[in-house]
């Protein structure tokens, strides 16, 4: 037995397998990791702490992966204000996504087929979004959940895929239902700077579609330019811009992916067409729709269409992972300078031909450095995602 100490936690290393049910990788498998749970202040602020907690044990259907690298996300924010629990069941450790190494297989494990089509194997690199515990040196995954990486892509690059490029891939495909071959549609993207953003105007551009990016910076702006943004719209400084926006889109968008809610709900009404798709994944603008709220979706036959992800079924994230196995980590694999750009620079491409590359703002090391990442995107400082390195790949 040895003590390994990281970021202010004391793990205690044994040699002993963890379930007589699972097969691991050789070598010792800890007993305990360091993990981050939610601490929030008197006052509602976002607060987290990194804590001793048991290694899990994967379940017959699971595995159990080694964290490389994880992801921060805004659910995880208010979550860390104490404004949003786990959902029922779900583990109180913080992170709703994960890059690693398996290192252990659930008794079931070796029978079921991961997202990229094979079982899982000791040592496989994948990534995968969960119900809670990606922010821990260790995480169990449902074997359907994991996504293969392919061998160019480091991992702490592919941790910025699993939460925002599902969510897009949900949201543009499942949910507002657009046909992943392609198409000639017009969708409007709000938060086009934001990690859920940065994915789906490359996979609009992927598909052949016509984006329009607003946000409220011009750097966020330049890039979603690079990144195929057709035309791009700068609300803070328009005060008109749901104009601006219409008079660039004849007819009406037929889809917008909308983040805001409240504040921004008569422009989006606005902004579309009959018959068009109004696809709502958050509230930054409050939950209060302002005036004839209903009379406004009525009149242009607007179908709204919330949805989240966290509390979602296994089969349903396993469909998503399946989407993005099959049809975005193929384009993901570039050459390898390409893979391993944090900044995801380059001009803008024909459809279909540009490689598909996460948006980093910046990697932090350890998970203590969650609460730094939580604090800048607070503050709207990202543009693109926060990784956190958990440990050497």
């Amino acid at each position: 037995m040895r003590l390994r100490v990281l970021g202010g936690c004391v793990a205690v290393v044994t040699v002993a397998l963890m379930a007589s049910t699972a097969s691991a990788t050789d070598g010792p498998l800890p007993t305990t990791m360091c993990a981050l749970v939610a601490k929030p202040g008197a006052d509602g602020t976002p607060a987290v702490e990194v804590v001793d907690r048991p290694v899990p044990v994967p379940g017959p259907a699971e595995v159990l992966l080694r964290v490389v690298a994880t992801g921060t996300n805004r659910a995880e924010i208010m979550q860390a204000a104490g404004k949003v629990p786990p959902p029922p069941g779900a583990t109180d450790i913080m992170g709703l996504e994960a890059a690693g190494v398996v290192v252990a297989l659930g008794s079931d494990a070796a029978s079921l087929s991961t997202a990229g089509g094979a079982p899982p194997a000791i040592g496989l690199r994948a990534i995968a979004i969960v119900t809670g515990g990606g922010q821990a040196e260790f995480v169990c995954v449902p074997v359907t959940a994991l996504v293969p990486v392919p061998a160019g892509l480091p991992l702490e690059v592919a941790a910025a895929l699993p939460e925002q490029w599902t969510t897009a891939y949900q949201l543009l495909f499942e949910v507002g239902g657009l046909d992943v071959a392609g198409g000639d549609e017009t969708v409007v993207v709000y938060a086009a700077g934001s990690g859920v953003g940065t994915a789906a105007l490359q996979l609009l551009r992927m598909t052949g579609r016509r984006s329009v990016a607003v946000a409220g910076r011009a750097d966020k702006l330049a890039k979603a330019a690079e990144l195929g943004a057709a035309v791009t719209v700068n609300y803070k400084e328009d005060a008109a811009w749901a104009d601006t926006v219409a008079a660039a889109v004849p007819g009406g968008a037929h889809l917008v992916l909308d983040c805001v809610g409240g504040s921004f709900f008569e422009s989006t009404a606005k902004l579309l067409r009959t018959d068009g798709v109004w696809v709502l994944y958050g509230l930054l603008g409050g939950p209060s729709a302002p005036g004839p709220a209903l009379g406004m979706l009525l009149r242009k036959r607007i179908q709204l269409r919330a949805t989240t992800l966290r509390a979602r079924s296994d089969a349903y994230k396993a469909g998503l992972a399946a989407g993005l196995a099959a049809n975005v980590m193929p384009r993901i694999a570039a050459p390898s300078a390409a893979a391993t750009s944090v900044s995801a620079t380059g001009d803008a491409a024909p459809a279909g031909s540009a490689p598909l590359r996460p948006v980093i703002e910046d990697t932090l090391d350890g998970l203590d450095a969650v609460a730094e990442a939580f604090a800048r995107m607070r503050r709207s400082e990202n543009l693109g995602k926060y990784v956190i390195r958990v440990a050497a790949e």
